[in-house]
């Protein structure tokens, strides 16, 4: 990574006067400490009507911690509640990560109200005071040696570089220019193809194509690379219009107790919306498996699921191949909390889904509610993701999608 590690802080713009105050005496701190860093934060006034800027999504993959400012006007900004949504994603994936929550008095209530419960942010490192000064020496005094240790950008950078690394400068000039679309507002590397890289990343972690119709015209720039590289490729680009707010839910309730699924909208959640979420929630890892569950049941709905989900893990594990079903599930029990199971239209009864999550502690399931988000009042542990999926724009994602395997098959002819 380029330069002193990060320190971001997320707040409302009624705020600034506060927030900038406490950016400065963080950054009078860290002048004088032998492992600096720097203080990121966005001062635009941001209105309701506003597209919400993609820059902060890199910024938010790139900091090394990270500050959420929890005033009366933050709990009410629907901006906030996306980073500090997208930053408790992130601890969840990495408890290393450093996130600071400063509470103001008479909020909780209100962060209720707004969707905040579910972040859990009472189980992060909290700080008490509320007056910039005291914001300021709470968190440098908590902070420790912030070190350059990777970041989500970094590892996606790394993975990138990977892959394309046999890709000629000319193609990935061309990609980068394309792409370039969202304003740059940090420090980026000085050799060239790593620009162009970290170019192609920061777009794909801010969910923009730039100058590319999808990801059919973006796969097509790299044809004359190899097929093997352009597929990796494809894969860490097809989840990037999914949003990452609603994504970033996933990962906090792996380890909830007790056990919640995740329902979520779109036109064919099995096949297509579900694993882009999964892969949107983790996108620099492979270790998080989701377990396909056919329609099609009975009443006994936990029985059928049950056996979907032994039947999955009986032919991925070896030494499971002849188990019986309860020794599937105990080993599941014991397993770490890596897997997602997709239930298919329609969403079960409170009754059957209470007894699958119980049944199943170690397993999230993602429940396909259908085209439209339809919420059902009865189901008592379920996390309704949002915002929702456009069902217009996943029909033109998954038509992309299919065209650039088009393109991978032509490479191959």
């Amino acid at each position: 990574m380029a330069g002193a590690p990060f320190l971001f802080i997320s707040h409302s713009s009624a705020d600034n006067a506060l927030t900038k105050d406490v950016c400065e005496r963080l950054k009078a701190a860290s002048q004088g400490d032998p492992a600096p860093y720097q203080v990121i934060a966005d001062f635009e006034d941001l209105k309701p009507d506003m597209e919400w800027p993609r820059y902060l999504l890199e910024w938010m993959a790139r900091c090394q911690a990270a500050v959420i400012l929890l005033t009366e006007a933050a709990a009410r900004s629907a901006w906030v509640l996306k980073e500090a949504t997208i930053l408790t994603a992130r601890r969840s994936l990495d408890p290393s990560f450093k996130l600071f929550v400063v509470r103001f008095p008479g909020t909780d209530a209100l962060l209720e109200q707004r969707g905040y419960a579910p972040l859990f942010l009472w189980m992060i490192q909290q700080v008490g005071a509320v007056d910039a000064e005291g914001i300021a020496n709470a968190v440098r005094s908590q902070l420790g040696p912030l070190t350059d240790a990777e970041t989500p950008f970094d590892a996606l950078v790394g993975r990138l570089s990977d892959v394309l690394e046999r890709v000629g400068s000319n193609a990935l000039r061309s990609v980068a220019r394309k792409l370039n679309a969202i304003p740059e507002r940090l420090t980026f590397s000085q050799d060239e193809k790593t620009r162009h890289i970290e170019t192609i990343a920061r777009h794909l972690v801010g969910g923009h194509l730039g100058a590319f119709e999808g990801v059919l015209t973006l796969i097509d720039e790299f044809n004359m690379s190899r097929r093997e590289d352009v597929g990796k490729l494809l894969g860490f680009v097809s989840p990037y219009w999914i949003d990452p707010e609603a994504a970033g839910q996933l990962p906090p309730l792996l380890n909830q107790r007790p056990r919640v699924a995740a329902a979520l909208n779109g036109a064919d959640v099995v096949n297509f919306i579900a694993p882009l979420y999964v892969r949107r929630a983790h996108p620099s890892s492979r270790l998080y498996t989701l377990i396909p569950v056919a329609g099609g049941w009975s009443d006994r709905l936990e029985d059928h699921v049950t056996n979907e989900i032994c039947a999955f893990i009986r032919s991925r594990r070896t030494a499971l191949s002849r188990a019986a079903n309860t020794e599937v599930v105990a080993w599941l029990a014991r397993s770490d909390a890596k897997w997602y199971a997709v239930l298919p239209y329609p969403v079960p009864d409170d009754g059957a889904l209470i007894a699958l999550l119980d049944r199943f502690p170690t397993v999230t399931f993602l429940l396909a509610t259908g085209e439209a988000l339809a919420r059902e009042d009865g189901l008592t542990r379920v996390r309704w993701l949002e915002p929702t999926v456009s069902v217009e724009r996943e029909t033109r994602e998954r038509d992309h999608y299919y065209k650039a395997q088009d393109v991978l098959d032509a490479m191959s002819e």
